[in-house]
């Protein structure tokens, strides 16, 4: 999420007045109902309305412009393209910002205009104004049921107000202390949040807080952004942290992380649908030929049966249903059930029959039992190495897989960029030593058959789908083993417990014919255990 509290919007404000004041506006584009630009020459000033991410700041990403520009675009060109920003200020300490501009009309007059906006959740919005404050258009049209402030076309433009909440800069500290407690110092005094409540234990913490210098910054916990902020707090000092020099940077990393992290777990979910489908699938084939291979694995009874009518075939009468015979395979007698409409030696080829086709029943099913098992072995590495994808690259080279295995159709695209075909692997250096390791099959089957020599050292976690790994270099020490081990328990289905690493020479793996890619066979190993 993106945090910033009223008081340091302010930050925010200089910043931009730094860039684009005295700018003409070039250029208005609307994207989609919540979201518009406005161009100064090179500079794009971004605005974003969405309920979960109210915000504006100067847009270094390219976004493609819609063909047909809606409504608010069309009226804010009429009136502000080619208008100068002349003013950014902030309205007290609420979440609204005032841009004013300045434009010389057909006419030769001088007029001036007011864009109005509002960050404030599901109601954030942006009002152009007049000079004097009347509604010409807004961003989102507004319902009498929700309008409760007059905010319709033509009305003069009501700023919203926080009643009864002390100013945070005229506070007095006796005012202070009457709050007894100071995490909800926000519902009391207004500009501030929660965050400078949890902070401000004190009058003179208060104060501190209330100055705080720019320092854009954002907080990540196990590699997954948690706070976007304007200013360091100290309550979230234990989260990891990344700085940087202008907000509108630190704005434009956080929506460019977020939106490829929103676009990586919908890859994952529907790369995993499939694969976990085709898995069901081919579990539910296996059932279905273990109870095929039980009905057939009697065969050999009709061969016996077939032998023993064999051998007594000219004392046996024809058109019988049934004949006792001697069972010399199991030193009893038997009876076995006779077609009264054949002669013996009918019923005796039809009994080598019934053996014969229950033995190439019973072959098939055992070739494809391996051929299934071998196809679920393959799925579940395509599973862990899209569960472990953290970028898209590592998805667009699955999906490249994913094509060339037919799992799934590849999609033409219109002036879709042709991907580079020589692939890029990840490495770690230990000791001067690189270490490579595949995060998907492609990746491995490349940094085993391609990139490694013959006395580099290949490892991989033992009986589990998972990494292959590559110490480039000869005689790497115990330690560099030790690394390279944890990574390929990293990269691997298995997350704890105690874990079998093998190592070997990669001269000693060799590529399974006719296998999926990836797959391999080794021996000369020694083994690495681990305990995660």
């Amino acid at each position: 999420m993106i945090y910033f509290e009223g008081i340091h919007l302010k930050l925010l404000i200089d910043e931009l007045k730094e860039q684009i004041l005295n700018k003409k506006v070039t250029k208005v584009v609307q994207y989609d109902k919540l979201n518009i630009s406005l161009f100064f020459s090179k500079e794009n000033l971004f605005f974003s309305a969405l309920p979960n991410l109210a915000i504006c700041y100067l847009n270094t990403n390219k976004d493609n412009a819609p063909k047909e520009q809606l409504n608010f675009a069309l009226v804010l060109k009429k009136f502000l393209l080619g208008a100068t920003i002349t003013d950014i200020s902030q309205h007290k300490f609420e979440r609204t910002m005032i841009f004013k501009f300045e434009k010389i009309d057909e006419l030769g007059e001088k007029k001036f205009y007011n864009l109005i906006f509002e960050m404030m959740g599901k109601h954030s919005n942006i009002f152009l104004c007049d000079n004097n404050l009347k509604i010409i258009n807004s961003l989102k049209p507004l319902f009498l049921e929700e309008n409760k402030r007059n905010l319709f076309n033509g009305s003069d433009f009501e700023f919203f107000i926080s009643h009864d909440k002390l100013s945070p800069f005229d506070i007095s500290k006796e005012e202070f202390e009457k709050i007894e407690n100071k995490n909800i110092l926000h519902k009391y005094i207004s500009g501030i949040g929660k965050l400078t409540s949890t902070n401000s234990n004190s009058y003179d913490e208060f104060i501190e807080n209330l100055n705080l210098k720019k320092s854009p910054t954002i907080y990540k916990e196990n590699n997954k952004i948690k706070i976007a902020s304007f200013v360091e707090y100290k309550t979230l000092e234990n989260f990891e942290k990344i700085s940087f020099n202008s907000i509108s940077e630190m704005l434009n990393n956080y929506i460019t992380t977020t939106i490829s992290s929103v676009k990586i777990d919908k890859l994952k979910q529907n790369y995993l649908k499939i694969i976990t489908n085709k898995i069901n699938k081919n579990n539910n084939i296996l059932k279905n030929i273990s109870k095929e291979k039980k009905k057939y694995s009697d065969y050999e009874k009709y061969k016996n049966i077939g032998d023993i009518l064999a051998a007594n075939l000219y004392s046996i009468k024809p058109y019988k249903k049934n004949i006792e015979l001697f069972d010399f395979y199991n030193n009893k007698n038997i009876t076995i059930s006779l077609d009264e409409n054949l002669t013996p030696q009918e019923n005796l080829n039809n009994y080598y029959k019934k053996y014969n086709k229950l033995k190439r029943k019973l072959e098939y099913n055992i070739i494809r039992e391996k051929e299934i098992k071998k196809e679920l072995e393959y799925l579940n590495t395509l599973n862990n190495f899209i569960t472990l994808a953290d970028n898209l690259n590592t998805l667009a080279s699955i999906e490249e897989e994913l094509i060339e295995q037919n799992i799934i159709k590849k999609i033409e695209k219109k002036n879709r960029k042709k991907r580079k075909n020589n692939i890029e692997v990840e490495y770690i250096i230990v000791d001067n030593y690189k270490i490579y390791f595949g995060k998907n099959n492609k990746e491995n089957e490349y940094i085993t058959f391609k990139l490694a020599d013959k006395n580099d050292i290949w490892l991989h976690i033992k009986d589990i789908p998972g990494s292959h790994v590559i110490i480039k270099g000869e005689n790497p020490s115990e330690n560099i083993i030790l690394e390279a081990a944890k990574l390929a328990a990293k990269y691997s289905k298995i997350n704890s417990g105690n874990i079998t690493v093998d190592y070997t020479q990669k001269k000693y793996v060799k590529k399974i014919p006719n296998s999926k890619p990836g797959f391999v066979s080794y021996s000369n190993f020694k083994s690495v255990f681990l305990k995660i």
